[in-house]
């Protein structure tokens, strides 16, 4: 399985589904919202998973996140963390943009080399062919990402021209590559419909 450890920082100002209720980096919004969730989420299982979503991420960075995921399971679990690039999903901007939030995922794994096993999400958006490669090089080669993630609600096809040097470059090196593959959930692409988009 798979885990996020993202904080409310990387999420896109529009990203959340509850389009009327912004998502806030202050905790004090966050921590209201979650209070009103609490109220109502024993009737719906959505609420539940958006009040849980809440209270885990608006932490200051990801590694509070990380500490209390490891309290939960067994001593020497290992964790496959997934990255998300929100970037392109024409949600608005986040507080701490994608390469903010794999920097801080690189200090995060240098912290915890055994434990923790992050992914680098790759959108074809991102550049040409040769750029999402070099990409996607950079955070395995030099921090010791795991994998490679891809999230394709937000707003691609996975059989994008600008995706076949990444599956090369995972195939040469035996590394997994883990999708996305439902349209369902709340994390979906924002903006105008198009020929790159899933949808």
């Amino acid at each position: 399985n798979h885990t996020h450890i993202f904080n409310v920082e990387s999420i896109p100002e529009k990203m959340m589904p509850m389009k009327e209720i912004p998502v806030m980096s202050e905790n004090k919004y966050s921590l209201l919202l979650l209070r009103t969730l609490t109220l109502f989420s024993y009737k719906s299982d959505f609420l539940k998973k958006q009040k849980a979503f809440l209270k885990y991420h608006t932490e200051d960075w990801q590694e509070a996140i990380f500490r209390e995921l490891q309290g939960i399971y067994p001593k020497g679990t290992k964790f496959v963390v997934l990255t998300m690039d929100f970037d392109f999903m024409g949600a608005g901007k986040a507080e701490r943009n994608y390469v903010a939030q794999l920097t801080e995922m690189a200090a995060l794994k240098r912290m915890y080399p055994n434990e923790l096993l992050p992914f680098v999400a790759i959108d074809p958006r991102r550049g040409t062919a040769e750029e999402n490669r070099d990409f996607v090089k950079k955070w395995i080669e030099e921090f010791g990402f795991a994998g490679i993630k891809m999230y394709p609600p937000l707003g691609f096809y996975p059989k994008d021209d600008r995706l076949d040097l990444v599956y090369k470059y995972a195939v040469d090196n035996e590394l997994p590559v883990l999708t996305h593959c439902s349209k369902d959930g709340g994390i979906y692409y924002k903006g105008d419909f198009n020929k790159e988009c899933v949808f």
